[in-house]
């Protein structure tokens, strides 16, 4: 039994170390997102003054040009931040699923951990009023 418990606790601490490195990887490519966010955001206003400033002043009759071409600009910029705050909001609820996850494996992992001391001090032949006492202890914690 104690091999099995062993083996089950060396599986749950993968799994937190599973859900460790996914929550970097999430991390990760929430950074990457908010950077292009920027990105495309900085090169869209630069597009539109260049855009803005080349129109008015090759043509000063045609205001209407001008202003049909930074809507149109306009319009992809926000659909573009749509998507992009839309691909944020789920890797935010990856993450935030990631975490829970994680947590609620930390505990069992913990369960697993007392259970296992518990058995080895048992098989130990400890006093059980000392397993009450850790158990007063750990659920402290």
């Amino acid at each position: 039994d104690t091999d099995t418990l062993l083996d089950q606790t060396q599986e749950w601490v993968e799994a937190v170390a599973k859900g460790t490195e996914d929550i970097r990887r999430y991390s990760d490519q929430l950074k990457a997102l908010v950077d292009q966010q920027a990105s495309e955001y900085l090169s869209g206003q630069a597009t539109a003054l260049i855009t803005k400033y080349y129109d008015y002043g090759t043509s000063e009759k045609s205001s209407r040009k001008p202003r049909a071409a930074l809507e149109r600009h306009e319009e992809i910029r926000t659909e573009e931040q749509k998507q992009l705050q839309v691909a944020i909001h789920q890797v935010e609820e990856k993450i935030s699923t990631c975490i829970k996850e994680v947590k609620t494996l930390v505990q069992l992992l913990r369960q697993k951990v007392f259970l296992l001391q518990k058995m080895i001090d048992i098989e130990n032949k400890i006093d059980p009023k000392d397993i009450k006492e850790d158990e007063k202890g750990l659920a402290e914690e």
